[in-house]
């Protein structure tokens, strides 16, 4: 159980504080290719494994079950991520036109609109996911 905590953690909060302690733009910019890349890169070992179980002729594990929480889990990365990202360029934005924010503003605003969209688009992902299996349910039995 705290295997699982610490990965839910390390995914919810590193990659928005990584890209807090970016020093600068050109930097920022390194932090955007490579997240990028990594989600780009497991999403793809993913869809690759997953058509690969279907083309052997064989079921998903679980019949996909874990395919969707490993979905779940990239999406939360990224959302951590991108929101760290963004809120980062906007306070370097602020620091280039001389505004002055301090960074106990910066942090708490940042953590909570990670933490927003943290939860809000994975539960929408499986509230879709959910939905889809009971429709397929209910065509199974009619």
């Amino acid at each position: 159980m705290t295997e699982l905590l610490f990965i839910l953690v390390f995914i919810t909060f590193v990659p928005f504080l990584v890209a807090q302690v970016v020093p600068n733009r050109k930097f920022l910019l390194a932090y955007f290719i490579a997240v990028s890349a990594t989600i780009i890169s497991i999403l793809r070992e993913i869809v690759q494994s997953m058509a690969r179980t279907v083309a052997e002729g064989k079921d998903l594990p679980g019949h996909g079950i874990g395919e969707g929480l490993v979905l779940i889990l990239i999406c939360v990365f990224a959302v951590s991520g991108i929101s760290g990202m963004i809120s980062k360029a906007i306070f370097l934005h602020f620091k280039t036109r001389s505004i002055v924010v301090s960074k106990e503003f910066k942090f708490t605003v940042g953590i909570i609109v990670t933490m927003v969209l943290t939860f809000i688009i994975p539960s929408s992902i499986l509230y879709g996911l959910t939905y889809i299996e009971q429709q397929q349910k209910l065509e199974k039995i009619h």
